[in-house]
C-alpha cells in the first residue's frame, strides 16, 4: 500500500480507495467487489502521459490498475454490473465476464475498516475480562489448598491423644475425604491453569496482530510471499550449479574475456 501511495504521487493521482472511503458500510463491499482486483487502482487525470512512465518503473507491483478519470468527480458508471445475492458480475467486454463475491473485510469505506477495529477491540476486551476472572478463580483454589494443608497439618496431631486405634481411624476416614477434594481441587486449578495460559496466548497474539491489521487487508501479500520463494528457488540453483561447476568457472575466468570476443 505504501508503493502504491508513492506511484499516486508520482503520476498526480488518486488512490481509488481513497474517492470511496465515505461511503456507507453496507455499500463499503459491493463497491470493494465491483472493481475486484482493481480496487488497488489509481485514478489519474490523462492515461497517455502516465503511459510514458511506466517503462521506468522500478518499485511497482507485479499488477498495477490505472483508471482515467477526475478525481473530484469521479464516475464508476461506465462499469456495467448486475448485483447478485454474495457478489458482483461485471461486463469487462464483450467476451468477458468477471465475477466477485463481497469481501468480508471490504478495502473500500472508513466505516466498515471501523467497525472491524471496534469487533477486534471488544473481542481484546472480553479475552481480557476472561483472564482477570480466571486468575481470581486460582488465587481462590491457592487459598482453598492452603487451608486443606493446614486441616491436614492440624488432625495428624490427634494420632497423639488418648485411644489412638479409634482416633487414627477417624483421621484415616477424614484424610481419604480431604485427598479427594484436594485431587478435585488440583484438577480444577490445572485446568484452570491451561484456561489461563490460552488467555495469555490468545492476548498476545491479538495485540501482534493490532498493528498489522493493514498487512492482513492486503490481498497481494501471499502473491508477495510467492514471488519471494521463486526467486529464492533460483537463488538456490544458482548456487547449486556454482557448486558443482565452481572448478570449471574458476578455470575458465581467466579467459572468458577472449571467448565473448
Amino acid at each position: 500500500m505504501l508503493a502504491l501511495n508513492v506511484l499516486a504521487e508520482r503520476f498526480g493521482g488518486v488512490l481509488l480507495s481513497e474517492l470511496y472511503d465515505d461511503v456507507p458500510i453496507e455499500d463499503a463491499p459491493y463497491f470493494s467487489a465491483l472493481y475486484g482486483p482493481a480496487r488497488h487502482a489509481i485514478v489519474v487525470r490523462d492515461l497517455n502521459t502516465v503511459r510514458e512512465q511506466l517503462a521506468n518503473l522500478e518499485d511497482c507491483p507485479d499488477d498495477l490498475y490505472l483508471i482515467e478519470g477526475d478525481p473530484n468527480a469521479f464516475d464508476d458508471s461506465v462499469l456495467s454490473a448486475q448485483e447478485l445475492e454474495m457478489g458482483v458480475v461485471v461486463q469487462v467486454s464483450d467476451r468477458e465476464l468477471r465475477y466477485s463475491k463481497f469481501p468480508q473485510i471490504p478495502l473500500f469505506g472508513r466505516a466498515a475498516r471501523e467497525k472491524h477495529l471496534e469487533e477486534l477491540q471488544a473481542k481484546r476486551d472480553e479475552i481480557a475480562e476472561e483472564y482477570a476472572q480466571i486468575a481470581f478463580d486460582v488465587q481462590k483454589c491457592q487459598r482453598l489448598h492452603e487451608h486443606f494443608s493446614q486441616f491436614v497439618g492440624l488432625h495428624l496431631a490427634l494420632a497423639f491423644q488418648p485411644n489412638p486405634e479409634e482416633v487414627m481411624a477417624e483421621i484415616n476416614q477424614e484424610r481419604n475425604e480431604i485427598d479427594r477434594e484436594l485431587n478435585q481441587f488440583s484438577s480444577t486449578e490445572q485446568q484452570i491453569r491451561i484456561k489461563l495460559d490460552n488467555a495469555k496466548e490468545k492476548m498476545q497474539l491479538l495485540n501482534k496482530l493490532m498493528p498489522q491489521l493493514n498487512l492482513l487487508a492486503d490481498e497481494e501479500l501471499l502473491d508477495r510471499i510467492e514471488e519471494c520463494r521463486e526467486q529464492l528457488d533460483i537463488a538456490e540453483q544458482d548456487e547449486s550449479f556454482i557448486r558443482q561447476h565452481g572448478v570449471a568457472l574458476s578455470q575458465l575466468e581467466p579467459i572468458a574475456k577472449y571467448l565473448t570476443k
